[in-house]
């Protein structure tokens, strides 16, 4: 007995002698990443968790300013209204302008750009018998934002949906740990995983498994559309992945349509890894032109009657 005692004694002695120093390890760890990678835990700032499938939404009622995660930048505000939206303004749930609901991860939200910047901003500008609500949550899937249309679309009664189809939506969205997400060890563990993963990643987009994950989540928004009577179409900023949802188009073309908006993006540089004001610009002329057919300041379809209310 004395001699398990003994053994037991010096294991758990051996265990303390490791455990400082991996304590002292950590604890240099978070305190460099905290002044090296001061933004690494930005998206934490703005999210909280809920208990559905989306795993998270934005906090509402929520400003911080953002001066850029992979390179340093000019700051700019992210604002989160009361309603959970990426905006400065309160949005009605009724409205006598023609409503558009965009859907999608950071490109949608507006990572790297002020929130006026937005395409969604200015395509109002464009047209003012719009009205362009921003739904974008940075890290969300097609599955996730699939979801968030469902939860937020009824309550705004929209005209048209609008989402932005990013290659990253192919992937398993980001998992928030309230807790461990107040670490950056953790944050940076998690950042490094994902881009270890690249070609994982690359052949999950190629497979006919990673397609059919796409597809059955474009086929809900098409169901959602349809209950909303409110056409659905989908931007697709890397054309070469677009497969699964030309699939879905070509069997539903009534319901949904489908911009290549690759050319009208890619010719600007990128802040942050995220299109900046200029590509926001273009894209507000070209989804607008799109929409309208060609018509100039106008970003509603042709049998558009404005309300006189």
């Amino acid at each position: 007995m004395t001699s398990s005692n003994n053994k037991l004694t010096t294991f758990i002695g051996w265990i303390m002698v490791l455990a400082l120093p991996l304590a002292i390890l950590f604890i240099v760890i978070e305190i460099a990443l905290r002044f090296f990678l001061p933004e690494i835990n930005i998206l934490t700032k703005v999210i909280e968790p809920t208990s559905d499938s989306r795993s998270y939404i934005l906090k509402a009622n929520t400003k911080t300013l953002y001066q850029g995660l992979y390179e340093k930048r000019e700051p700019i505000v992210w604002e989160i209204n009361q309603q959970g939206l990426r905006s400065d303004r309160i949005e009605n749930y009724t409205s006598n302008k023609y409503r558009i609901l965009t859907y999608g991860d950071s490109e949608t939200y507006g990572w790297s750009i002020d929130v006026n910047d937005s395409w969604q901003r200015q395509m109002e500008k464009i047209d003012t018998n719009i009205e362009v609500l921003n739904f974008g949550i940075p890290g969300y899937n097609v599955v996730n934002i699939a979801d968030h249309m469902k939860y937020t679309a009824p309550d705004y009664h929209p005209d048209m949906l609008i989402y932005f189809f990013n290659k990253n939506d192919f992937y398993q969205a980001f998992k928030f740990n309230p807790t461990l997400s107040r670490s950056y060890a953790y944050l940076a563990i998690r950042m490094i995983i994902y881009r270890m993963s690249k070609e994982k990643r690359k052949a999950w987009r190629n497979s006919p498994d990673g397609s059919k994950f796409v597809q059955t989540h474009i086929d809900r928004m098409v169901e959602l559309s349809k209950q909303y009577n409110a056409p659905l179409y989908i931007l697709v900023m890397h054309w070469k992945y677009s497969k699964p949802i030309t699939l879905v188009a070509d069997e539903q073309s009534d319901s949904i349509k489908v911009l290549n908006i690759e050319d009208t993006v890619d010719k600007f540089e990128k802040v942050d890894a995220h299109l900046t004001k200029s590509a926001h610009t273009a894209l507000a002329k070209y989804i607008c032109e799109q929409i309208s057919q060609g018509k100039i300041n106008q970003c509603t379809p042709n049998n558009y009657e404005p309300s006189k209310l």
